[in-house]
């Protein structure tokens, strides 16, 4: 098939099918007015009637999680599948036979050589998980080291552990009659073909197989359990396919978790993802024993949900933790952090958890704190506050995070805190904070002196004009994702969107994308939806969620008027005079820091004479003269 006959098959169907009855093929449905409702699938909702069925739009959205979309993406998220396997899930509900359903694959073609080698690794992986519940010496000692650490085997299985038998030329032999060559093995890392004796790098230790973000067996942790060993555990070295920088332990498993509970932990080890598991928490990952990369940033970004970092409670740890949230921070990603304060001695959530109990554990990682409290105690713990060096450096580390407060409680707050624990005085600090400032060219904290009320004022005038000008887009994009001529208006007289909407350029370069391959002069929103979910490559195209997002809201936007001319000319007027407004605002604000109540003054009196600069030109182009008669009367 074509690149893009998949939306057009797509369409096809949902034009064949009534979402009220593929979703009552799930839930109970109760008719509500024109519409249907039930408790929302995808978050745990206790009140009938946040999720909503449209039968007229085809469109289902819950008003309390946000999920939202048509049949298709109901199935998606319903079953944990992909568009292709939902559009088939689809045809099977509705008894539709189709034979385009018979498509072909257009993903990269995979080279032969790693195809080998990731048959090699689900072979060993099946191999391992017969040594441990199949081989003697698996069931006598292995099983019951996991049994005797807590693990049932129902988690046994869901993390599809296993055994590395201590005769490691089983796997060996057992992997030639499977006719997986020498060389392919030592290319997934579990043997060396120059050592005198080929076999198991791994033997003798349990298997903690390492999947990669399509479950795919990548690479395997192997822990010592019977007898001491120099290294605890051992990881598979890196390989083609296998590369610590670009693997989160269970990402796959807790992916979907997370998006429907809206939060992902992040943990340090394999046990402690397992623990979490174990206690009910389902959406956490582990680092592979390496600092948090970029690749790691885009997989979390993708999930789109907030971070709760939770890792060892010893000092790197929580110096990990340092680390990773100015990462989290820096690309826009929200978190919270776990309190370093435990009032145990474990330090982490395998040891909590087998030492205390779940409702301990439950009671530490559900405690979160905000980053202020989160450093006060870190800093605590790691200087000595006796000394005065120490005191000075724990102030010194904490300007900062003064520096980002905008609420005067919480500022009056912590630099009370700081004062009894730096053991400086509340006005003293008030002056490091005010010189901090100064020297960084920062005055965003809050104050209460004159600069600051009247920077108050000028911020208004921006979220005033940003509140205008958001509206102004939010419809112009209504009209753009259902309007060719609104389209090309927005190319001729504007070019780009303002950075209030980050997905709406993605959106127009989509629907560009969308005509020039489908070659339709007509769409709607459900139409781009669904060419979005059939495109190939969704990490290339933008911020896909978030795309996803904005187009199920543009779908149940309320009615607007009709398109006209005019009406794209008013918004792209109002959208170009907002952000000229706010940028002049913005301009004043930046320069007026530190200047004194004259200067500013002098300031405001510049901005407004652009301002009337700018009404002026928007009254001459609309034809009218300064005294407000048209010309020519």
């Amino acid at each position: 098939m074509e690149k893009y006959d998949l939306s057009k098959l797509a369409d096809d169907v949902l034009k064949q099918v009534n979402i009220v009855n593929v979703i009552s093929h799930y839930e109970h449905l109760t008719k509500k007015g024109s519409n249907y409702t039930c408790l929302c699938p995808f978050h745990d909702d206790k009140n009938l009637g946040n999720f909503y069925i449209n039968e007229d739009k085809q469109m289902f959205n819950c008003f309390s999680c946000h999920t939202g979309g048509n049949a298709i993406h109901f199935i998606m998220k319903k079953e944990g599948i992909g568009f292709k396997q939902a559009l088939v899930k689809l045809c099977d509900i509705e008894n539709i036979h189709d034979d385009r359903l018979n498509f072909k694959d257009n993903t990269p073609k995979i080279s032969q050589e790693v195809l080998d080698q990731y048959n090699c690794l689900n072979l060993i992986n099946t191999f391992y998980t017969l040594g441990l519940f199949k081989s003697q010496e698996g069931k006598k000692d292995a099983l019951e080291y996991f049994h005797d650490r807590g693990l049932d085997d129902e988690v046994i299985k869901y993390f599809d552990l296993g055994y590395a038998q201590s005769d490691g030329k089983l796997l060996i032999d057992y992997l030639k009659k499977k006719n997986i060559s020498l060389k392919t093995m030592e290319k997934v890392g579990i043997c060396r073909l120059d050592s005198e004796n080929v076999s198991d790098v791994n033997a003798g230790r349990v298997i903690f197989p390492i999947k990669d973000r399509n479950n795919q067996v990548v690479g395997f942790s192997a822990r010592a359990f019977k007898v001491k060993s120099d290294a605890k555990y051992v990881n598979t070295k890196e390989t083609q396919i296998f590369k610590k920088s670009t693997i989160l332990y269970n990402y796959y498993n807790a992916q979907s978790e997370a998006k429907r509970v809206k939060y992902l932990y992040l943990v340090e080890g394999f046990m402690d993802v397992i623990a979490l598991h174990r206690v009910g928490i389902k959406s956490a990952v582990a680092l592979m024993g390496t600092a948090l990369t970029e690749q790691h940033i885009q997989m979390l970004r993708y999930l789109n949900v907030e971070v709760r970092l939770c890792l060892d409670f010893d000092e790197p740890g929580q110096d990990a933790m340092l680390n990773i949230m100015e990462m989290l921070k820096k690309h826009g990603i929200q978190y919270k952090l776990v309190s370093n304060v435990t009032n145990v001695n474990e330090k982490d959530s395998d040891d909590i958890l087998k030492i205390h109990g779940k409702e301990k554990l439950l009671s530490i990682v559900n405690n979160l704190i905000s980053k202020g409290e989160w450093i006060l105690n870190y800093y605590s713990k790691k200087l000595d506050l006796s000394k005065l060096d120490d005191r000075k450096l724990l102030v010194k580390n904490f300007l900062p995070v003064l520096c980002e407060l905008t609420d005067s409680l919480d500022l009056e707050d912590y630099i009370n805190r700081l004062s009894i624990l730096s053991k400086f005085s509340e006005e003293v600090l008030k002056e490091k904070l005010s010189q901090y400032k100064d020297l960084n060219n920062l005055n965003n904290g809050v104050s209460d002196n004159e600069n600051a009320r009247f920077e108050f004022k000028k911020r208004k005038e921006v979220k005033r004009n940003v509140g205008a000008l958001c509206l102004a887009e939010k419809y112009l994009m209504f009209y753009i994702s259902t309007n060719k001529d609104a389209l090309e208006l927005f190319q001729t007289r504007l070019g780009v969107f303002s950075k209030e909407h980050p997905n709406y350029d993605n959106i127009v370069a989509l629907i560009e994308d969308f005509i020039s391959n489908i070659g339709a002069d007509t769409y709607n929103v459900n139409d781009l939806i669904t060419y979005l979910d059939a495109s190939n490559d969704q990490e290339k195209i933008g911020n896909y969620e978030g795309m996803k997002e904005d187009l199920i809201e543009l779908e149940n936007m309320e009615t607007i008027p009709d398109y006209s001319q005019s009406r794209g000319n008013s918004l792209i007027d109002t959208i170009k005079e907002k952000t000229e407004e706010t940028r002049l605002n913005e301009n004043f604000i930046l320069s007026s820091r530190g200047k004194s109540i004259d200067e500013q003054l002098q300031l405001a009196q510049i901005k407004s004479n652009k301002k009337k600069d700018l009404i002026s030109q928007k009254m001459v182009m609309k034809g009218v003269s300064e005294n407000g008669k048209k010309k020519g009367n």
